[in-house]
């Protein structure tokens, strides 16, 4: 059993067609903040390509922190440029492959800590595995819709898709719950 881009969209929501993302890191990081962000982060807060979490939590959140949790990549401040554009980027394909990326890491035998969407993976297993997921009884069932085919996108046919309909609110959205 594995985490697939099926379960990436319909758990996190995330789009898994669309154009890729790439970047690069060769960038004058302070100059690129001070464009995109109108201010410049004190150089105690960047560290080769990665800033602290604190300065800038936009880019983090759960999917793009490194191990310890102080620190994201700024490979991804570039695509900040145009909200609308990156709406449509394959954003669940690079959770996915981060996940891949970070899983592997971590299988080293020197490796005593694990990076990336985590959150991910906990979800995918509590809706796969059903071995120690928590029991809130039983979980509310996501509202759904019916899905709308775009035919081709980019390339990708839509309709081959198995589902005729998707969640209003991500499977993950679901066991956000009260604890008692």
């Amino acid at each position: 059993m594995i985490v697939t881009l099926h379960d990436v969209a319909m758990i996190l929501g995330l789009l898994i067609h669309g154009p890729p993302i790439t970047s690069t890191c060769d960038i004058d990081w302070s100059l690129l903040c001070s464009e995109l962000l109108g201010v410049v982060p004190p150089l105690s807060q960047i560290r080769g390509s990665v800033i602290s979490a604190r300065w800038l939590p936009l880019l983090g959140g759960a999917l793009f922190i490194d191990k310890i949790g102080t620190h994201v990549q700024l490979c991804y401040l570039p695509l900040l440029r145009d909200f609308t554009e990156i709406s449509h980027y394959s954003w669940g394909s690079v959770v996915l492959a981060y996940l891949y990326r970070e899983l592997c890491r971590a299988s080293l035998d020197s490796v005593i800590e694990i990076s990336g969407p985590i959150t991910l993976l906990h979800l995918w297993s509590w809706e796969r595995l059903h071995v120690g997921r928590p029991d809130f009884g039983c979980p509310p069932v996501p509202r759904v819709v019916p899905h709308v085919h775009d035919n081709v996108v980019d390339g990708l046919h839509d309709h081959l898709l198995p589902d005729k309909a998707f969640s209003v609110d991500p499977l993950g959205h679901r066991w956000k719950v009260p604890l008692s």
